[in-house]
């Protein structure tokens, strides 16, 4: 630590090795466990402030990456904006400004915002479920898709293969000096009908890969259709209709006590 500033502090090394609890050597000495122990008990008001900063800290991002996932997970549901619908229902309407100077004001929009938490919370998570399963049910259809054009590609692979392999021999057979002419027409004839087989054959699985392509698709369609269409009659039934029931209590409380803001009769 020569040179350093923090050699300056009479108390460096027993300040270092208090801190650094994995610290191996200090000026090329090796550190001695019965002085760490006896550092850190000296310098333990200092360590558990360290410690309690480090916590605060980590508690801190740990709120931070919690609400940055939570964040994520209403953007992938579309339900960003959420959180704040009720503040912007509020912001719009103009009366606001006046029923907020009565001294029961306050406790009605609480309890609006109250009702209104306990909604939103209970759709928000009914909805990132349904979002759940819906991200579920495309990695299904992805890999099914994936699955089938890799079975129908590798049965292409294998019949070239098995072509290039045929096609070889016949070749060596009609380079051999002694053949017959009929006998090389034979073997061209036999290259050439099983060029004409491969094609058929290839064409075959490519339509096959196509059909089954339209089935997994269709089913996909089908079963996603089913939960979409779920969900929009749950969100409905059991958000929309709720928040406006709550939206009208809330306009009948405001006519109800508007008589007492502009001093007219109820």
């Amino acid at each position: 630590m020569q040179g350093n500033p923090c050699s300056k502090d009479p108390e460096y090394h027993m300040r270092i090795i208090a801190h650094l609890k994995d610290i191996v050597y200090v000026d090329y000495r090796l550190v001695d466990p019965d002085q760490v122990q006896s550092a850190r008990e000296h310098f333990q008001d200092e360590l558990f402030e360290v410690y309690e900063e480090e916590k605060r800290k980590a508690e801190e991002m740990q709120k931070v990456e919690e609400l940055h996932q939570r964040q994520q997970q209403l953007k992938d549901a579309n339900l960003e904006g959420i959180n704040t619908l009720l503040d912007e229902m509020l912001k719009d309407d103009t009366e606001q400004e006046k029923l907020k100077n009565l001294t029961f004001w306050p406790e009605v929009i609480d309890e609006l915002q109250h009702e209104f938490r306990l909604l939103s919370e209970e759709f928000i998570e009914n909805t990132i479920k349904e979002n759940v399963k819906k991200e579920n049910e495309r990695s299904v259809f992805e890999n099914a898709l994936n699955r089938n054009r890799e079975e129908k590609d590798e049965a292409s692979i294998s019949l070239v293969h098995k072509f290039n392999l045929k096609k070889k021999h016949l070749i060596r057979q009609l380079e051999e000096d002694n053949i017959r002419e009929e006998e090389a027409v034979a073997y061209l004839k036999e290259l050439q009908e099983s060029n004409l087989e491969l094609n058929d054959d290839l064409l075959e699985i490519e339509l096959r890969q196509m059909e089954d392509d339209d089935q997994i698709l269709s089913d996909f369609e089908r079963r996603y259709g089913d939960l979409v269409n779920k969900f929009v009659e749950s969100a409905q039934n059991e958000f929309f209709s709720k928040a406006r029931e709550l939206e009208n209590n809330f306009y009948q409380n405001s006519l109800r006590v508007s008589p007492a803001v502009c001093g007219c009769p109820s």
